[in-house]
């Protein structure tokens, strides 16, 4: 495997080198197929699990490159202050990576699964400097790149449909068996497959849309959580951005739909209070008021929709929490700030969570009290930068305030902003926005071309 990594590494160089920030177009292609693609190679036998585990870091690979790259570019040609927001994300992370030092040094919590925490912890800070980067150089190339990625996740969306409605039981099984996938090349706990359907347990069809599919919608990403988050931006961009055209029309129906087919509640629940901040501050009240009844109406006539809608509202309105959302979401208020082990964190091992599904629960447990402070901070200063430099309710800047709101909803569920699939678009959004928003600009003709 050691041979492989070299090899990815040096490839992954040799692109930042060459395409320098066009290289942001193969970290979003590989992110997006690479489940599906290493999935199939590997079932069919075609490339071996040491070759797959090393193309899982390309993306990694590349995009710690080109944060190094950027770093560099803003040091060298940004002479302005930071803005506050990536300020507080630099101390957030800067607080984890040094918190899990010294349970590695002085604590044994020395272990793989913590350097993927690590990893994932320093993930918003690496794509949103990309971005901001980019977008500071070149604001033109950011905006197009954004436009390319709708074009492209639409297209993906139309495979995700496809998948969905019409493939068979053993589809997955036979052509690109993602239990197995996950179980030797990422090193997956068999709990968390569906090994006699080749998915991951997340990939299971719901209960109540069964005679739809046995899976969720899961498309090229291999994972109806990652299909669900990718496609929420670009909604966003063609309901609010883009202007009113049949084709982006067309294309966000497609994202709604694969959205709506990965039965995904927390992206359902993300895309829905970025929509209705939108409206809000719009003052489309009467839109808002439209959606609302559009959207009862259809989990009362819809018995499928109805199923659906009552078994997730019993489970957190019962006497017992149901389900591990539920139970993390009542647990984390419950009992998260009266464990003492919370106030420094018990270290980066799986055995010391006792709340699950919890995205504030996991930074309490494995980082402590300070991490969860401050990445309420970073949400919040997020926020309130983009509050301080609307234009005339600029829509881009208008999607960009929304993901705070929803992250701070979120994380209620899961650590999802840490995603690197998932976030991987949202992330790219926000980040834009930083580096269109920053005071000081370059000159002319540094923004044309990116130096080598």
């Amino acid at each position: 495997m050691a041979l492989y990594s070299s090899l990815v590494l040096l490839a992954a160089l040799l692109v930042i080198w060459y395409w320098k920030e066009n290289a942001l177009y193969f970290v979003f292609v590989a992110a997006y197929l690479q489940n599906f693609v290493l999935a199939y190679l590997y079932t069919n036998r075609l490339a071996g699990r040491d070759f797959c585990r090393s193309m899982v870091l390309f993306k990694e690979f590349l995009l710690l490159g080109l944060f190094i790259y950027a770093l560099l570019l803003l040091f060298e040609q940004y002479d302005g202050k930071w803005p506050r927001p990536m300020l507080v994300l630099v101390f957030f992370t800067a607080y984890c990576a040094l918190r899990y030092a010294f349970g590695a040094v002085f604590l044994e919590d020395l272990n793989v699964e913590g350097l993927r925490k690590l990893r994932a912890i320093c993930y918003p800070l690496q794509i949103l400097t990309v971005a901001m980067a980019f977008a500071w150089l070149r604001p033109q190339f950011s905006k197009r790149f954004m436009r390319h990625m709708t074009i492209f996740l639409a297209a993906l969306a139309v495979i995700a449909i496809g998948l969905f409605l019409f493939t068979r039981f053993d589809f997955w099984k036979q052509n690109a068996d993602v239990a197995v996938y996950n179980m030797d090349v990422k090193g997956d706990d068999p709990g968390t497959v569906l090994e006699d359907q080749g998915v991951s347990v997340t990939g299971g069809g719901r209960q109540a849309f069964l005679f739809l599919s046995s899976f969720r919608a899961m498309g090229t990403f291999a994972d109806p959580l990652g299909l669900a988050f990718a496609m929420c931006m670009p909604a966003m961009l063609l309901a609010f951005y883009y202007r009113l055209a049949w084709l982006n029309y067309t294309m966000l129906v497609l994202c709604s739909l694969a959205l709506f087919f990965s039965f995904s509640r927390s992206a359902w629940i993300f895309l829905t209070l970025a929509v209705i901040y939108v409206l809000l501050r719009n003052r489309r009240y009467v839109l808002i008021g439209a959606l609302v009844v559009a959207g009862v109406a259809a989990t009362i006539v819809i018995t499928p929709l109805a199923e659906f809608a009552n078994s997730e509202v019993g489970d957190v309105t019962g006497a017992r929490p149901g389900g591990e959302h539920a139970e993390g979401i009542i647990w984390f208020y419950e009992r998260g700030f009266t464990d003492p082990g919370n106030l420094l964190g018990k270290g980066t091992n799986d055995d010391v969570r006792k709340i699950p599904e919890s995205g504030y629960a996991y930074l309490l447990e494995h980082f402590g009290f300070v991490a969860y402070a401050s990445f309420l901070w970073f949400c919040g200063s997020l926020f309130a930068y983009f509050r301080e430099r609307e234009v005339s309710l600029n829509p881009l800047l208008l999607i960009a305030q929304s993901v705070p709101v929803c992250i701070l909803i979120v994380m209620h569920t899961s650590q999802y902003p840490f995603s690197f699939i998932e976030y991987l678009m949202i992330w790219f959004v926000v980040g834009t926005c930083l580096g269109l928003t920053l005071t000081r600009r370059p000159p002319s003709h540094e923004r044309s071309e990116l130096p080598a």
